[in-house]
């Protein structure tokens, strides 16, 4: 925890923010490689974040409604508590849709062109998550395994599998984005590998299993998995096929 003055800034808040600003700049050089204008980058992140904080913190309520039964106050202090990914995702989704047909541009060219900020917002966030001690996964004997204050016996650093696997996931992004044959097919993608990442490392988190034996977190990548796999069709299908492959 860093303090600044009266206020204290934790080393997750200020990753995130720092994530937030690293994304916006990569966007703003895919938004004009997608022939957007980059300012437009600046134009929709309000939006976005804010429709991200209240999908966020309305998942992490939904996900823990017994702690907020008798102080549903509570519910508004996002500085307590956190905010659920997946729903931080779905209304960072409505804004973008939101903005894009109100302002007649390409819905999923515009989704394609802000997809490399989703694994950077997700990789600062969970170096962030490791460094104060969240979302570890099971106790373990691997070498790298790491002890936290108040939790018993050493654990798997999921937050870094997280990181390192979204890592990944940017690389192959930043190749990915040279071709792209139809619009959306960037960003289901990288909402499809998301939601993979997600469900392996919850494996290794089996503490926090919630329904059987899945987790919140997997629950919600399997729909979003799901979702995306039928996206990623209908928009293939919805594009039309070069003349060369109509030939054939």
């Amino acid at each position: 925890m860093i303090h600044l003055g009266p206020f204290m800034v934790t080393w997750h808040g200020l990753l995130t923010a720092a994530g937030v600003i690293v994304s916006a700049y990569a966007a703003r050089h895919y938004a004009r490689r997608f022939g957007f204008d980059a300012d437009i980058v600046w134009t929709l992140l309000p939006y976005v974040a804010l429709a991200a904080i209240v999908g966020g913190r309305l998942a992490y309520v939904g996900a823990h409604l017994a702690e907020f039964r008798l102080a549903p106050l509570e519910a508004l202090r996002i500085d307590r508590g956190g905010l659920g990914s997946f729903g931080a995702l779905i209304g960072a989704l409505a804004a973008l849709v939101v903005f894009a047909r109100v302002r007649r541009l390409p819905t999923w060219r515009l989704a394609d062109a802000l997809a490399i900020a989703i694994p950077i917002n997700y990789l600062s966030m969970r170096v962030g998550n490791f460094l104060i001690g969240e979302l570890y996964g099971d106790v373990s004997s691997v070498p790298w395994a790491v002890t936290l204050p108040g939790v018993a016996g050493a654990r798997h650093p999921v937050p870094l599998y997280d990181a390192l696997a979204q890592a990944a996931l940017i690389v192959f992004l930043v190749r990915r984005a040279r071709f792209v044959p139809f619009d959306g097919l960037l960003f289901w993608w990288t909402l499809f590998y998301v939601s993979v990442i997600r469900f392996a490392v919850d494996l290794l988190r089996s503490e926090w299993r919630a329904v059987g034996f899945l987790t919140l977190g997997q629950i919600g990548a399997l729909v979003l998995a799901a979702a995306s796999v039928v996206m990623l069709t209908r928009r293939r299908r919805e594009t039309p096929l070069p003349q060369s492959e109509e030939a054939t």
